[in-house]
């Protein structure tokens, strides 16, 4: 189920600055860009493709932390859908959107921060965050609260000695 934070817990406001809510509550994405005041530049989001499925254009929602209260640094914007070329929603490969929207500090530079991104590929074995609004548990409710849950990456060579058929995992995953 891809709409899940399974065994997540709520986060402060802000904790995540580059978190994004996508149109209706269970898609998240990534703030990648963040343009100066005045630039005339596009900045950009990314998510997932299966989030993009089928739209030319997505509502973004930016600073968003609990539904239920808007904060004052939330804002919406709508988002431009560039799809990965290759995306396959059978075998989720290049599960991977890119969102173009107007310069964000036009709108409210202390709203969000670009996302940190490391340097290399994580290490096998290493704890990795994510964080959005999906459920906490299986068949569970949808939170309330942005929640983040720590999970564990597995390399494609490593996933590939698991009970998988030849073919399975990809380079492409």
């Amino acid at each position: 189920d891809k709409n899940r934070i399974v065994g997540g817990q709520g986060v402060k406001e802000g904790q995540w600055p580059w978190q994004v809510r996508l149109g209706g509550y269970f898609c998240g994405g990534s703030i990648i860009t963040k343009n100066a005041p005045g630039e005339n530049a596009y900045d950009y989001v990314l998510t997932a493709a299966h989030c993009c499925a089928n739209s030319e254009s997505i509502e973004v929602w930016v600073g968003d932390w609990k539904m239920s209260t808007w904060s004052p640094n939330e804002f919406s914007v709508q988002g431009t859908v560039f799809m990965h070329p290759e995306y396959n929603s059978w075998t989720m490969e290049n599960d991977l959107c890119m969102l173009r929207v107007p310069n964000l500090s036009e709108i409210n530079a202390d709203a969000f921060e670009p996302v940190c991104l490391p340097s290399e590929r994580p290490k096998h074995g290493r704890k990795c965050y994510t964080a959005g609004w999906g459920t906490l548990q299986s068949g569970g409710s949808q939170p309330d609260q942005l929640n983040d849950v720590g999970v564990w990456y597995m390399d494609n060579e490593w996933c590939r000695t698991q009970n998988y058929a030849p073919g399975d995992i990809t380079d492409d995953m």
